[in-house]
């Protein structure tokens, strides 16, 4: 369903409800499934923690590991929290 979507992008912006940790591991794989299409090679990725205004939100530093943005190597990568 990705696919018609990815075509021609300048930029991934991906969201992630940043209080909802339970949801972190669907949240890994949907994203690692997009960022195999051939259409989005090396296009950037700005990964958007949202709801940072909610008491027990992931930090910037919880989120890169459960999301596993470490291992991304072949793209520009920011990771940011929605500020309000």
């Amino acid at each position: 369903m990705w696919e018609r979507y990815c075509n021609g992008v300048d930029a991934i912006v991906f969201v992630v409800d940043s209080v909802d940790k339970e949801k972190f591991n669907s949240a890994r794989f949907e994203l690692h499934q997009l960022l195999v299409h051939h259409s989005l090679v090396g296009v950037p990725l700005l990964v958007l923690g949202n709801k940072n205004d909610i008491e027990g939100h992931a930090s910037i530093k919880e989120l890169i590991p459960a999301l596993q943005l470490d291992k991304i190597n072949d793209r520009p990568v920011s990771v940011r929290l929605n500020q309000l």
